[in-house]
């Protein structure tokens, strides 16, 4: 218990962090990094506080699959098929260590969503899916980890319907925190298709 009122600890302040700073003098400018994507340095957020560190990394990404191992990103609807799932998966290098994630999930028209069995191991959830979701969990290591696993339901008959992972709405974030310190990692996403046409 001790150790889940610490992690819900260090969640709020991260993510009440990333609110201030997506907020402050109303310009998006505000959460300039001070490093390059793949440089793997810390970059101080200008926030006028530096408390949370940030950097990209091309080797953190989240994804929608259509398989629990994180591998296929098309799928074809058999006839009369409507209910298919997704898998929202992260992939980080093994010796990294996370705690918390920061996403949301744009669908195109003619899909919803009809359940979602999400990783047990949770302890804390904020938002909505649609709009943004901040989730904290206790410490995982790599390479990957299955954070959700959606049924979508298709209402309409779909071609190149693309699902995609986005920066959550209210703090233009995509990303994770490490387990260690304030340190925001943003990561990239990959995007899935339904119908894909030749």
């Amino acid at each position: 218990m001790k150790l889940q009122r610490i992690v819900l600890f260090i969640f709020l302040v991260f993510f009440a962090g990333v609110f201030i700073s997506s907020c402050s003098n109303g310009d998006k400018g505000s959460t300039k990094l001070a490093s390059k994507p793949n440089s793997g340095q810390k970059g101080k957020l200008t926030t006028g506080e530096e408390k949370i560190l940030s950097y990209s990394s091309e080797e953190v990404s989240l994804g929608i699959f259509f398989d629990k191992e994180g591998v296929s990103r098309s799928l074809t609807l058999k006839n009369d098929q409507k209910e298919f799932k997704g898998y929202i998966v992260i992939k980080f290098p093994e010796e990294m260590g996370i705690s918390a994630v920061q996403w949301r999930l744009q669908l195109p028209e003619g899909i919803k969503i009809i359940s979602d069995d999400y990783y047990r191991e949770r302890n804390l959830t904020l938002g909505r899916i649609r709009d943004g979701l901040s989730e904290a969990f206790p410490c995982v290591y790599g390479p990957s980890l299955l954070i959700h696993t959606l049924t979508f339901m298709a209402e309409d008959e779909l071609k190149n319907a693309v699902i995609s992972i986005m920066p959550d709405k209210r703090g233009d974030f995509l990303g994770i925190a490490k387990c260690e310190g304030d340190v925001q990692v943003r990561a990239s996403s990959f995007k899935a298709v339904v119908n894909p046409e030749d």
